[in-house]
């Protein structure tokens, strides 16, 4: 807006500078009559004075840009870090059957208008499709939420004996940790994730029974095992692997199409109390020339910690977060920090909301 006024404010001043010529483009000499209106718009109405007001009351709404964008983050920031109350209070009273699901819905959906504020004629309908969401969560999930994400990826070279071409591929090593909350105790949250490897299409079915014998996959829930591929290495089936679905048994479903050998897990965990802690370990193989990362999010998070190590000469080339879209600008909320060329952290303190969270691009000696 205060970029608008002051290009406002240099036309009317450009108009000002040039009244006379404008007039006399349209009257000639003529300074009586119907040109009389003409005189007293472009010449005795002071376009100077207006330019001047405008461009000074653009340059003050340009100081205070920042001002009150610090301001409106800070709300948004606020609502945000209320969510979770909000969620919590509603999810007990539905559980202890003191408030039905419509009615739950109608308490946020009101509430959820009024910080959109009175005047805004669409918060009515915004806070419906928030909430309408919200409810459909807390029904399929149980209410989950997530807080202090924590992820450590390390990336190597391969060693000589490596079973594929130091070349073309890197080691993967990643290690993941959150904290799932719930109002309740005794709900299943339902974990999934996918991850893949780029192989030549041609690929003999020994190199893939070697990838699968070497790649690693663990999940730990409340210090509890509760999932292992090492454990699942023994039923699979190449030939199902090859097939068009892919090999799926007990939610984990593992494919080679188009060149991309991919493993999806999908649990149900059962968590006893309101909380419990999902550590994963991840190790595997990823192509030399695939140079892009991308940390996205599935559901909303509290707390962000992620680190990336590659290997020595590589170079982190682009890294982007997306904390503008998680109601602040303000570097201490969300941030990336290197620690030499090929490492990176990227810290956030508040919310994370699905979608993506950063993008890191690296390039190889």
């Amino acid at each position: 807006m205060g970029i608008i006024l002051v290009a406002l404010g240099v036309f009317c001043g450009w108009v000002g500078e040039n009244s006379e010529i404008i007039v006399k483009g349209i009257c000639g000499e003529l300074a009586t009559g119907w040109c009389l209106p003409v005189r007293i718009a472009f010449i005795d109405l002071g376009w100077n004075g207006l330019a001047y007001t405008l461009i000074s009351i653009g340059c003050i709404l340009a100081l205070l840009y920042d001002f009150v964008s610090e301001i409106l983050a800070s709300i948004l920031a606020f609502a945000l870090n209320h969510v979770a109350n909000a969620k919590l209070v509603v999810i007990r009273a539905l559980e202890q059957g003191r408030m039905s699901q419509a009615e739950g819905g109608e308490v946020l959906v009101e509430a959820g208008a009024r910080l959109a504020g009175k005047f805004d004629k669409n918060g009515q309908s915004l806070s419906k499709f928030l909430v309408d969401r919200f409810l459909h969560q807390v029904h399929a999930d149980g209410g989950f939420w997530r807080r202090d994400y924590y992820a450590n990826i390390n990336v190597e070279t391969l060693p000589d004996d490596s079973l594929l071409e130091r070349d073309k591929y890197l080691s993967w090593s990643e290690t993941t940790r959150f904290t799932v909350e719930n109002a309740f105790k005794k709900r299943i949250y339902k974990y999934s994730s996918i991850s893949g490897i780029e192989l030549p299409e041609t690929s003999e079915d020994e190199l893939l029974e070697k990838i699968l014998t070497h790649i690693k996959y663990d999940v730990r829930a409340g210090g509890k095992k509760v999932f292992s591929l090492e454990e699942f290495r023994s039923s699979l089936d190449l030939d199902g692997i090859r097939s068009e679905s892919g090999f799926a048994r007990n939610g984990v479903r593992v494919s080679f199409k188009n060149g991309l050998l991919s493993v999806s897990v999908h649990l149900d965990i059962e968590v006893n109390d309101t909380e419990t802690d999902i550590v994963i370990d991840e190790s595997s193989f990823i192509a030399l020339d695939d140079r892009i990362y991308e940390l996205s999010f599935v559901e909303a998070t509290k707390g962000l910690t992620f680190r990336l190590s590659l290997p020595h000469g590589f170079k982190i080339v682009h890294e982007g977060v997306s904390g503008l879209r998680y109601g602040t600008s303000r570097p201490k909320e969300i941030e990336a920090v290197f620690d030499g060329e090929s490492r990176l952290r990227v810290d956030g303190v508040s919310w994370c909301l699905p979608g993506i969270v950063a993008v890191v691009v690296w390039r190889e000696p």
